[in-house]
């Protein structure tokens, strides 16, 4: 009677939904023996089947409050018995570190990037270069002001090759920094790096070299009073720091966060400030200094055409409006009355020599054509710094009573200049 009240006391067991708790102590339909077998099947194992009660058994279907509850979860359950879906997933190392990134996991970069590679360091590399020339001549017009004669097209072509090739750099160096930071270093990529690392590097050297000789120079007085120390020691220092930074864009190096975009900033005040000062100081000399060079030009070719004047009518002209088969920059000068003209008397009847030693008081006029005085004035705008000597005549003649016969320009002052001139030299016969 006991086996089939336990046969049928295990049938409804079966037939209860798992909804309860195992741990459920105050249920009044589970016994301790029916706990045990929902902790063996929650475990994962199979019923046992009903066997005959022995006096162990009998002693455990009395109700003992004071046991506790078995936790299927504990720490010393087998690994083999815990489903798939709650055991912890075993993280690669690197991607447990957050924030880092396992550059063995980039993809390499290919052809197209180490070209684009290849190109940004380069087109760098003569941007500074073009742009260390231009610092050149900028700090040598601040230092010597007007001394020192520029080339108008020189001034140009270097401005012009530093905002060209400032932009093209620029631009190719953004898309490079998208895509350097999506791709590992390979070996192709790497060489590119230490060929224009090396370049650059040496560049940079022989700017120090450069600025230490200017400083060496200035403490042994070996300058002559020039400013030639103080440029050297200006311009290699900038030149060594552009090239410095340029360095570390190329190297790239992982303490310095965001390289690129500082090497962007410093690149883009330096350019900026140097092309600036550029405009306002060497182009607008050379421009000035072009300018007068059309002066210089023109006032010699209207004392050659003065001379041939006199010489075909035996007189001054009235006025420059009376030259014809003047030059280009002649008559330039002419027509916007940039050339004061003063005719001046005959000079002929005042070169007198001696007939003989025997008669030192009987004189001669030394030529039978008349020679002509006449004074040519013209302005200025900058000093001529090919020479510290100004040649331009003064008011007194020369020693042998002539004044030169072509107006000699050379080292001319800036301002009002005035060249006096004779029509022809007087010749003893």
């Amino acid at each position: 009677m006991a086996d089939e009240e336990k046969h049928d006391n295990l049938q409804e067991f079966d037939k209860e939904p798992a909804t309860g708790s195992l741990n459920d102590a105050s249920s009044d339909s589970a016994t301790p023996n029916d706990t045990e077998q929902r902790a063996s099947s929650a475990w994962g194992g199979s019923p046992s089947e009903p066997e005959a009660k022995t006096e162990n058994d009998e002693k455990a279907d009395t109700p003992q409050t004071d046991k506790a509850p078995i936790n299927p979860l504990h720490d010393d359950i087998a690994p083999a018995t815990i489903p798939m879906s709650t055991r912890p997933f075993d993280a690669p190392a690197a991607q447990q570190q957050s924030g880092t990134v396992v550059t063995d996991e980039l993809p390499k970069p290919g052809p197209g990037l180490l070209v684009l590679q290849w190109l940004t360091y380069a087109f760098w590399g003569w941007t500074v270069l073009s742009l260390s020339g231009l610092v050149l001549t900028v700090v040598s017009q601040l230092l010597n002001q007007t001394s020192e004669n520029y080339w108008l097209g020189g001034i140009a072509y270097l401005l012009a090759a530093v905002i060209v090739l400032f932009i093209i750099s620029l631009v190719t160096d953004i898309f490079y920094a998208a895509a350097e930071k999506k791709h590992a270093r390979s070996s192709g990529s790497n060489v590119i790096m230490i060929i224009h690392a090396v370049i650059f590097a040496l560049f940079g050297i022989g700017s120090l070299i450069v600025a230490v000789f200017g400083f060496v120079s200035l403490l042994l007085n070996d300058a002559s009073g020039s400013t030639g120390p103080q440029t050297s020691i200006i311009s290699g220092i900038i030149i060594a720091a552009l090239y410095g930074v340029t360095l570390l864009r190329t190297l790239r190096p992982r303490w310095i966060k965001g390289v690129a975009r500082l090497y962007w900033i410093v690149m883009t005040l330096a350019i900026i400030t140097t092309v600036a000062l550029g405009i306002v100081g060497p182009a607008a000399q050379a421009r000035l200094q072009n300018e007068d060079r059309v002066v210089e030009e023109g006032v010699s070719d209207i004392s050659d055409a003065v001379n041939s004047y006199a010489d075909k009518k035996a007189k001054l002209p009235s006025s420059l409006k009376d030259l014809t088969s003047l030059s280009e920059s002649a008559q330039k000068l002419v027509d916007e009355n940039k050339v004061t003209y003063t005719p001046g008397e005959e000079v002929t009847s005042k070169i007198k020599t001696p007939l003989s030693p025997v008669e030192p008081t009987s004189y001669r006029v030394g030529s039978q054509k008349p020679v002509f005085h006449y004074e040519l004035c013209v302005e200025y705008k900058t000093k001529d710094g090919s020479s510290d000597y100004y040649s331009y005549s003064s008011r007194s003649a020369a020693e042998d009573g002539q004044y030169p016969t072509r107006v000699d320009t050379y080292g001319h002052k800036a301002g009002r200049v005035c060249y006096d001139v004779q029509t022809d030299y007087v010749y003893d016969y």
